[in-house]
């Protein structure tokens, strides 16, 4: 009898040892802010609140191995790097000079930035499109001070990359274009894939994450990989951002709201999952609260919501141990810092 009940006790060991291991922490208490000035100057980040419901913000958030930020603001036509305590560091101007175009009359080539991402080498990478009767798409590589390295044009697109949401950057250097559907095209700018999905992140692997549940795991060219499943734990929700490790964060929004006449909130959870790509199994690390989404109306009768506080599961980011998160509010814009490395062990 004694016997039988050790050998359930060790069996239940690695169980009750992964419930111990799961931590959970409030993010209004730890989070570390870091507030920018709001602006269309140098050095301050261009946030207008908007009574229609299309606030205009930041379209990339970026860190690099530095902790330095980057953002892309594509009403402004410009990408911003900051220190990794916020301040204004330079502005990347690029010209029809830098990427040898010239126009056919003297009039300046119109460069529109689209998006930016890593390349494998950690160079910053922007997408532009240069203005025309058939717009063209360039890959543009940065070196650290934010001089050109080198570009390529994307070539023979399926669809014609207008309205893209998303840019991603795998370890083969292989481009991802989001739009209704992800393109793919190789590290010389020639297409190669499409990959019938939502999603919002692509790791260094060459995976994507479903944005509906259960989780679908996709490849390049988009064959099913796998369908997430988790231990013991919730199964993860929004995928917001895995690295090359298999950190994973996922969000789950909404968990409950709270209204009245006037306001509206509803509470927020980051899950922080290990995955393992061997398996497709995730195990989850700590959940981390962040602080509620907050919306308030200047009457009762009106439907103007406005902004107070919140937070943007799509510009989530972790490098080097830390997550980063951009939240605004009706007057500020800023970012809120997590050190998670302790949390994965």
């Amino acid at each position: 009898m004694l016997q039988w009940i050790i050998v359930v006790i060790l069996a239940a060991l690695p169980l009750m040892q992964g419930c111990a291991a799961m931590k959970t922490i409030d993010g209004a208490q730890e989070f570390e802010m870091i507030y920018f000035d709001q602006g269309d100057d140098e050095g301050k980040l261009l946030y207008q609140f908007s009574e229609v419901g299309k606030d205009i913000l930041p379209q990339r958030m970026l860190v690099d191995g530095n902790g330095r930020l980057f953002f892309l603001e594509r009403t402004l036509n410009r990408v911003q790097c900051f220190s990794p305590t916020g301040e204004w560091s330079y502005t990347v101007a690029l010209s029809g000079d830098d990427l040898k175009l010239s126009s056919e009359d003297d009039n300046p080539v119109e460069i529109n930035y689209v998006d930016m991402f890593w390349f494998p080498d950690s160079s910053l990478g922007i997408l532009v499109e240069v203005a025309g009767d058939t717009p063209r798409h360039i890959a543009v590589k940065l070196d650290a001070d934010g001089f050109v390295q080198s570009h390529y044009e994307l070539k023979d697109a399926l669809i014609p990359l207008d309205n893209i949401e998303n840019v991603q950057c795998d370890a083969l250097g292989w481009l991802w274009i989001a739009q209704d559907e992800w393109q793919l095209f190789d590290h010389l700018g020639n297409y190669s894939s499409t990959v019938k999905v939502a999603s919002n992140c692509v790791d260094a692997p060459g995976f994507t994450y479903s944005s509906d549940k259960p989780v679908r795991v996709l490849d390049r060219h988009g064959k099913l990989a796998a369908t997430l499943t988790a231990e013991d734990t919730p199964a993860p929700d929004f995928v917001a951002f895995v690295d090359d490790k298999g950190e994973m964060v996922s969000w789950t929004r909404g968990l409950a709201e709270t209204k009245t006449a006037t306001s509206l909130a509803s509470t927020n959870q980051i899950v922080l999952f290990a995955l393992n790509r061997d398996e497709w199994l995730c195990e989850a690390k700590a959940t981390i609260t962040v602080p509620n989404t907050e919306y308030k109306f200047p009457h009762e009768q009106s439907d103007q919501a406005i902004p107070v506080q919140v937070y943007l599961p799509k510009m989530t980011v972790v490098r080097n141990g830390v997550m980063y998160l951009l939240a605004y509010s009706d007057d500020s814009i800023w970012v809120s810092k997590l050190a998670i490395a302790a949390l994965m062990k």
